[in-house]
């Protein structure tokens, strides 16, 4: 940490500064911002979970009934897409 009055350094367990005595403020540290290129791989391996998932819920379902196996599909697709605009389109406060 830095003296904001005289510049000095101090240690981060001190209330005032060791060299003009001014009270330390002590500032939160910083919020640590995702990455783009991480957030793009978390949505990509999201929307590729939720195809995964589609396909073999409705191939399992298609199985018993075909329209309920596309059925399927269709809502888990559908229910994917509203899950990441959820989760990504949230602006960052």
């Amino acid at each position: 940490m830095v003296c904001d009055q005289c510049g000095a350094s101090v240690p981060a367990s001190s209330r005032f500064c060791q060299q003009c005595g001014s009270p330390v403020v002590q500032k939160p540290a910083p919020r640590v911002r995702v990455r783009e290129e991480y957030a793009q791989r978390v949505f990509t391996f999201g929307c590729l979970i939720t195809v995964l998932v589609a396909v073999v819920g409705g191939f399992v379902v298609g199985m018993v009934s075909r329209g309920l196996g596309t059925f399927v599909v269709v809502v888990v697709i559908i229910g994917g897409i509203i899950f990441m605009r959820l989760l990504f389109g949230a602006k960052p406060r």
